[in-house]
């Protein structure tokens, strides 16, 4: 643990390019989870006439699924970015929320309720898959003795924001559409969801790139 005050050690992480690019697609990725999860089974009963229970089923096996897939897939995916050692440790996450939302806006005009539980995975999915390779490459650019202080960084990024702006923003397009008689209105006051998984997939890519740069020079140096 180093000795140096938290804000200006958070300070010197948050200027780094990479860390700073990490920091807004967490930030991005909270924004786009809360709403998710807090309104996708309410979508799928309001929208598309599920029950409380078949909504809850599928949504929750579905979730439960690929929580525990994300997280493994993730973790190794990350250590064998890890043992390639180019740098490039955030293309896979990356990709899989620009594709998340792609699907995630698909899934919001469906014509189907299954079609729209099954266009929802690339999202459950992405959120689990993200958070080994997120919380890895911020320990391997913070080095040794400020791994804590990354990782607390990105649970600030992930609960800064979307849990407390997301849903009520979702909330108030949707109320804003059904009070202007347009159907569907959940299903856009959701597009937030597909919108903040776009920007963050462009933020991993930004921080990919960036977190390559630094570990490729500083292995470059450590190398006779």
């Amino acid at each position: 643990a180093s000795p140096e005050p938290f804000l200006r050690s958070a300070f010197g992480l948050l200027t780094a390019p990479g860390f700073r690019w990490l920091f807004v697609a967490t930030l991005a990725m909270g924004f786009a989870a809360a709403p998710f999860y807090a309104f996708s089974a309410a979508f799928l009963i309001r929208s598309h006439g599920l029950s409380a229970t078949e909504a809850g089923l599928v949504f929750g096996l579905l979730q439960g699924a690929m929580g525990i897939a994300g997280a493994v897939l993730g973790g190794r995916g990350f250590d064998r970015a890890m043992r390639r050692g180019t740098g490039r440790l955030l293309g896979p996450p990356a990709v899989l929320f620009l594709i998340a939302g792609l699907t995630t806006a698909a899934a919001l005009q469906a014509p189907s309720p299954w079609l729209a539980a099954a266009l929802l995975v690339p999202a459950m999915l992405a959120f689990a898959f993200a958070l080994p390779w997120g919380f890895g490459a911020a320990h391997a650019l913070a080095g040794p003795g400020r791994e804590a202080l990354a990782s607390s960084l990105l649970v600030i990024a992930v609960g800064l924001v979307g849990p407390t702006l997301g849903p009520v923003l979702v909330g108030m397009i949707s109320d804003a559409a059904a009070t202007a008689g347009l159907p569907n209105a959940l299903g856009l006051g959701l597009l937030v969801v597909p919108a903040a998984c776009v920007v963050a997939g462009l933020g991993y890519l930004n921080a990919n790139r960036r977190i390559a740069a630094v570990l490729g020079g500083a292995r470059q140096e450590a190398t006779p």
